[in-house]
């Protein structure tokens, strides 16, 4: 791992976020109850319709006190900042605080898909990760969660009880010592205690 060539200074802490099946609606409440401002930067990859173009920026942009990006290839982290995944691209968090897009094979039957987004970001900033998996109908980003643990990273769960599916919490409770399972505004209290 070499996150030598990643600037420290950027950001206190990069938050990684996957969600799939009523993810949108849970997003929805997450980040309205994110504190403003916050020093550390939220990147989200959610399932969506990989043929239709991504209106997810705009909408959560209108409710939010603070910028929804919809993330661009080489675009550069910056705190204070929220980047959604755009629909048929694989996001990638490179060594050198940017964000990038592939478009490789599925991964899960997903692309973008949460386990390469939480790979990469473990791979660029190691213990300085915080991943979040929030409700969704499979298992993407329990693999990707247990690569974040393994580099020294913190993973939060969203209650498998409170999630509209099940299913990715769970996988990832399966495979992974998580650091915390709790429901939405838990969620966003541990989140906003990173500050």
């Amino acid at each position: 791992m070499n996150i030598s060539t990643v600037n420290e200074d950027a950001f206190s802490r990069l938050v990684v976020i996957g969600a799939s099946w009523g993810g949108v609606d849970a997003l929805r409440v997450l980040l309205q109850k994110i504190t403003v401002p916050f020093n550390f930067a939220i990147v989200v990859v959610i399932h969506q319709d990989r043929s239709k173009k991504s209106a997810l920026s705009q909408i959560f942009t209108e409710i939010m006190p603070f910028s929804v990006l919809e993330a661009g290839d080489k675009q550069p982290l910056v705190g204070g900042e929220v980047y959604v995944s755009t629909p048929n691209y694989h996001l990638l968090v490179e060594q050198n605080g940017t964000l990038s897009h592939t478009v490789d094979r599925l991964v899960n039957y997903s692309r973008p898909s949460i386990d390469v987004l939480f790979h990469t970001a473990a791979d660029a900033y190691g213990d300085r990760v915080v991943a979040v998996v929030l409700t969704g109908a499979n298992k993407d980003g329990a693999e990707g969660a247990r690569c974040v643990k393994q580099r020294g990273g913190q993973v939060f769960v969203q209650d498998p009880k409170e999630a509209e599916a099940k299913a990715m919490p769970l996988a990832t409770i399966d495979i992974v010592d998580v650091d915390f399972i709790g429901d939405l505004d838990a969620l966003a209290s541990k989140l906003n205690a990173l500050v």
